[in-house]
């Protein structure tokens, strides 16, 4: 299951192990679930992912189409060779800056000169909200 975390305004999302044709549908939906209308600055850590596929692609590049529109950045990092691969052969490698680490990209992304601050937060969207977060007994 993918995770997303918010670090000094930065909305970071861990992709799962493979983001193939299946699993990319559940992964465009916890992306539209995860990014909130003030997000800008997005960060995909791929350190956890073997494989993506075309469709996985499109699931990044809807949200870098969305972060244009807000004048926002997308980068990743830390991706395997194999899924850097991908990138590569797609063009994508030309599209976004990719890093070797998310502390590099964090850095580069440089949220202070986007006007976020603000401390580490844990996000869950609805659908995989802890119980007791949800108000439901």
């Amino acid at each position: 299951m993918p995770e997303a975390t918010r670090s000094n305004g930065v909305l970071i999302i861990k992709p799962m192990e493979s983001i193939d044709s299946l699993a990319a549908y559940r992964f465009e939906q916890f992306l539209d679930q995860s990014i909130a209308r003030e997000d800008s600055l997005v960060l995909f850590d791929f350190k956890n992912v073997a494989y993506i596929s075309s469709a996985g692609l499109r699931c990044i590049l809807k949200v870098s189409r969305i972060m244009q529109r807000r004048n926002g950045v997308v980068a990743l990092s830390s991706l395997s060779s194999g899924v850097r691969s991908v990138f590569a052969v797609s063009g994508f490698d030309k599209m976004f800056p990719i890093h070797s680490t998310v502390e590099e990209a964090l850095s580069s992304m440089n949220p202070e000169n986007h006007g976020h601050q603000g401390e580490t937060e844990t996000l869950f969207p609805p659908y995989v909200r802890p119980r007791s977060d949800t108000g439901r007994s």
